[in-house]
């Protein structure tokens, strides 16, 4: 029999732990993917900015809010909800 032992960045990895970074991850790739999708479209209009908030409450359940100028937010949802 194989004794197994893992770590993660020095700590004992458990289910729990392991299950918490790979969610960390994930959420940290919709923000990357986002980030990506909005590269061309201005953060700042008239001196107000452009936010983006993503929560997740689990996997299933992640959602991007876009405040800001209307007319960035339009340009922004249209570029998220878009094909690609």
């Amino acid at each position: 029999m194989i004794e197994w032992k893992m770590t993660f960045n020095g700590q004992p990895v458990t289910a729990d732990s392991l299950a918490k970074h790979v969610e960390l991850a994930l959420i940290q790739h919709v923000k990357d993917m986002v980030t990506e999708k909005l590269k061309d479209v201005p953060t700042e209009l008239d001196g107000k900015h452009l936010v983006v908030e993503v929560r997740a409450n689990a996997l299933d359940q992640v959602e991007i809010f876009i405040e800001g100028p209307e007319e960035l937010v339009q340009q922004a949802g249209a570029l998220i909800n878009g094909p690609g």
